[in-house]
């Protein structure tokens, strides 16, 4: 079997732009999510929508490790800051990921870090350069829940050493490092370690995802909380165009 790359999103907006650009050959219903399977940018690669969390990251990289053989996987999608520096679009090339423990960030165990220093990631490193804006390496955090307070987002940022929080990197890059598969981990800041984010909890479908109709309806009832909505799309759609150009050219790299 021909091995094929495969760039694992948690949502639909992270992946929309690559799933448009690509020419599909199959599809499949995952678990939590889907697969695509076709070719882009001149490469063949396997597309995942895993859902949102560790669990469901976890999962549908299985279902496609299962179909397909994998010479790499790259975990793309967004990010909150927790570093002050980061701005809406900046893009984080990981080099560890730390997964969120239990409790109290100020009282709670250390959390279990995974080392992503490697030749990919000095190979998208070695893109920043030529980037359309600002590319940082460093920590990602895996959370187990979104982090909306900027006060939140302080505690974090002080306690770990790390630049932004997420939440499927640290199950996406154990998987890979148990089956010996090479892993790069890109994020886009969607919001900033200042801004607090709205919580968008009561607009999710079972998959984690926001509801279009569970939107509609949010706003409908909530009018003053559809200037938040305008916004949050807008750093959406910033965030998911340069973290697809700068993965884009990463997979042109490969030769």
């Amino acid at each position: 079997m021909e091995p094929v790359v495969c760039i694992v999103g948690a949502i639909k907006e992270e992946i929309a732009v690559i799933k448009g650009g690509m020419n599909v050959e199959e599809t499949a219903r995952l678990d939590y999510g889907s697969l695509w399977i076709g070719t882009w940018r001149g490469r063949r690669i396997a597309l995942v929508r895993s859902g949102i969390g560790q669990i469901r990251a976890r999962r549908s990289l299985e279902q496609a490790r299962e179909r397909l053989t994998l010479s790499l996987v790259v975990s793309m999608g967004f990010a909150g800051g927790l570093d002050p520096r980061l701005e809406v679009g900046d893009l984080i090339v990981a080099d560890k990921v730390l997964a969120m423990p239990t409790g109290s960030p100020d009282t709670g165990p250390e959390p279990r870090e995974i080392s992503l220093r490697s030749p990919c990631a000095e190979q998208a490193m070695a893109l920043a350069d030529s980037a359309d804006g600002k590319v940082y390496a460093g920590g990602l955090l895996t959370v187990n829940e979104i982090v909306y307070t900027p006060e939140r987002k302080r505690a974090l940022g002080e306690r770990y050493p790390v630049l932004a929080a997420e939440m499927e990197t640290h199950a996406l890059a154990d998987l890979s490092a148990e089956k010996r598969i090479p892993f790069l981990a890109v994020r886009s800041i969607t919001d900033t370690a200042d801004h607090e984010l709205m919580n968008f909890s009561p607009m999710q479908n079972d998959r984690g995802e926001v509801s279009p109709l569970k939107a509609g309806w949010y706003v409908l009832t909530h009018p003053g909380k559809a200037k938040d909505m305008v916004q949050l799309r807008a750093h959406s759609q910033k965030a998911s165009a340069r973290l697809t150009r700068f993965v884009a050219r990463f997979i042109e790299s490969l030769g």
